[in-house]
């Protein structure tokens, strides 16, 4: 059932939004605001996407953000990053939010690669570069083994400032 204020069938509605007029125009042509038409398309069922398109899988969106051509072999994550270098990528694209959940791109490479992450273990990085993408880069490992691998390759904050406290290295004499 259509909102009164609107005086247009609902297939005058699909006509509009399929020709690919947007929210705002549909809403100008009918004298009422663009969140109305959106509670309007949302209670018909019209997709949020102009022409029914629907947002493509991430598996297909991943390969467009990927550059093959890094340093050393690897595949270095060209779009979004997380403050510690990280790529990031919206797995599941919401239907009732505006944006969906952000994924870190290495764990999704895993997933396309090899499937299923086991709950519990973490995807690690041999090569310790954060945007790296490459399969052959990525390996599983707990959270004990993420910190060990951290510490063998000295990339811990010993003797630096780290927060409120300051740690020093005191070498035995």
């Amino acid at each position: 059932m259509l909102p009164k204020n609107i005086k247009a069938t609902k297939e005058e509605l699909r006509i509009h939004y399929r020709s690919g007029l947007s929210q705002k125009k549909i809403a100008e042509m009918y004298g009422v605001s663009q969140g109305y038409i959106w509670m309007t398309f949302k209670r018909l069922g019209l997709r949020s996407h102009p022409k029914g398109r629907t947002p493509r899988p991430w598996q297909q969106r991943f390969w467009n953000y990927v550059d093959k051509n890094g340093a050393n072999g690897c595949w270095v994550w060209t779009a979004s990053r997380h403050r510690f270098g990280y790529g990031l990528l919206v797995k599941e694209q919401s239907t009732t939010k505006k944006r969906g959940r952000h994924r870190t791109a290495h764990r999704l490479s895993w997933e396309l690669h090899n499937g299923a992450i086991p709950k519990g273990l973490s995807v690690l990085h041999h090569c310790d570069n954060p945007p790296c993408v490459n399969p052959a880069h990525l390996f599983l490992g707990t959270q004990a083994d993420n910190n060990r691998d951290m510490f063998a390759k000295g990339r811990n904050k010993i003797g630096r400032r780290k927060g409120n406290n300051c740690t020093i290295q005191i070498e035995a004499a």
